[in-house]
């Protein structure tokens, strides 16, 4: 993890320490203070089945649910911060967010272009972001593409990534998705 300001050295090291959806929230201000692009997601309720919580909510949760890599904390905490900019409500009353990956993918890249962090953290991060809500099975064409695509290290952040955003939805909708993201793993680890 390279960075050059040190005037950003309290978001990195939040992210590098307890990331518990408690201290996330205790340490709000300072997260906003540096993401103001943030604020709009506090409240933001998001009427979908897979949803339950709003998606600064939602964030926190997927945040607490990855590893201490800076990176993948960093896209997990902008993984859905296009979704304030794509909201829509159907005829049914349930919110959609199309397009919303490709909004955080700017958001985020704004971001980290404003704190300076380093282009290689930058990609990873970017690129973590932009495939978060890929569609993946273990028989499917995305996935074998994917393999060819990227490192085994980088496909391993992927699903850890994937695996927090499932566990922060809700929970009667985990059904297989969490099985589906192990199979995934298994066969990375094979590789």
């Amino acid at each position: 993890m390279e960075y050059k300001d040190s005037s950003v050295a309290p978001i990195i090291e939040l992210l590098l320490g307890d990331c518990s959806v408690q201290n996330l929230e205790a340490n709000r201000e300072l997260i906003l203070r540096f993401i103001p692009e943030l604020r709009e997601s506090i409240g933001m309720k998001q009427h979908n089945p897979y949803h339950h919580k709003d998606v600064w909510e939602h964030t926190l949760i997927a945040v607490s649910k990855v590893p201490e890599d800076f990176n993948l904390r960093f896209a997990a905490l902008l993984h859905d911060s296009g979704k304030t900019r794509t909201h829509t409500t159907d005829e049914f009353g349930v919110d959609h967010f199309y397009g919303h990956t490709q909004a955080s993918v700017q958001i985020a890249a704004d971001v980290l272009d404003r704190l300076e962090i380093s282009k290689k953290d930058a990609k990873e991060i970017l690129n973590l972001i932009a495939l978060h809500d890929v569609d993946v099975d273990y028989d499917g064409r995305t996935w074998q593409r994917l393999k060819r695509e990227y490192s085994v290290e980088f496909l391993g952040k992927l699903l850890l990534l994937k695996r927090a955003d499932v566990l922060a939805q809700h929970p009667q909708k985990l059904g297989s998705r969490l099985a589906d993201l192990q199979t995934l793993r298994v066969d990375l680890i094979t590789l």
